[in-house]
């Protein structure tokens, strides 16, 4: 049986056509069509037209605002050297959890951030994933192990640091690639994969293998998403069923101005020299 995969954001749509003779399917097609080539109907265009309105208004609604601007402008060096946007969505994990220990990504390089004036668009296109959140009670050996499996998105080629090719290609993978907050941590990347990390500290002492720490990651990587084998779902002690598109305006709903303090040091190093 033919099946199709047409993408995102409805550029395509897919459409499979069957012969069938006597209840027997004899030959089978799929094709893909581009959506921007066809002309849209007015049956169904006019009944939606007060709901896009309405839609569109409601996305353009200011919903806080930042003390100091969050753009993100060059997503490798945001990756590198962290920023504002993703101490942000860590900052709103947190309080939603009631942890002090989170991670996230900056999922691709389309998400732009947040400018100091906020909207709803905003939020919803920097965050653009549907995703809950849950709290892990994990060990210090899996945290390091977590910031192990994030120091492999770097290539070191003796002079420069650059993404390595497991995380763009075949498939672009951004998304596996976390920042934490809550800790201060250093990567080296001219030393192997899995002995990357040169310094793990949490409150203020450096984590043992045999602590016992509560993080707040999303849904997708709290059970192991993205080869995150020392998350799963049995590690799960709570959960936070709201969307955080949602949480996130929540957020700012409380606050209006919103101060965005980063909780961890982080530094990608060769050789000790900051990159």
């Amino acid at each position: 049986m033919p099946t199709t995969q047409p993408g995102y954001r409805g550029a395509y749509v897919g459409q499979i056509n069957l012969t069938v003779e006597d209840h027997v399917i004899t030959h089978s097609e799929a094709s893909l069509i581009k959506t921007a080539t066809v002309q849209p109907r007015i049956q169904i265009n006019e009944p939606l037209a007060k709901s896009e309105m309405a839609t569109e208004n409601w996305l353009d609604t200011t919903i806080g605002q930042l003390e100091e601007d969050a753009h993100i402008s060059d997503p490798m060096m945001a990756r590198l050297h962290g920023h504002p946007y993703l101490d942000f969505i860590n900052q709103v994990q947190m309080e939603a959890a009631g942890v002090d220990l989170s991670s996230t990504a900056l999922f691709t390089n389309e998400v732009a951030g947040l400018d100091r004036e906020v909207t709803m668009r905003d939020v919803e296109i920097s965050y653009p994933y549907p995703n809950t959140l849950a709290v892990l009670e994990i060990t210090g050996a899996d945290l390091r192990a977590a910031v192990e499996q994030c120091a492999h998105y770097w290539q070191w080629d003796g002079q420069q640091v650059g993404v390595s090719k497991d995380y763009t290609d075949p498939k672009v993978q951004h998304y596996n690639y976390d920042l934490f907050a809550g800790i201060n941590y250093t990567v080296d990347v001219t030393r192997p994969l899995d002995d990357r990390v040169t310094e793990l500290i949490y409150h203020g002492e450096s984590v043992k293998k045999t602590d016992r720490l509560h993080i707040v990651l999303n849904q997708y990587r709290a059970i192991g998403g993205g080869e995150f084998h020392m998350f799963s779902a049995d590690k799960i002690i709570k959960t936070v069923p709201i969307d955080m598109a949602e949480l996130i305006a929540h957020y700012f709903s409380k606050r209006q101005i919103v101060s965005v303090v980063p909780t961890s040091t982080y530094r990608v190093v060769a050789n000790t020299k900051v990159l």
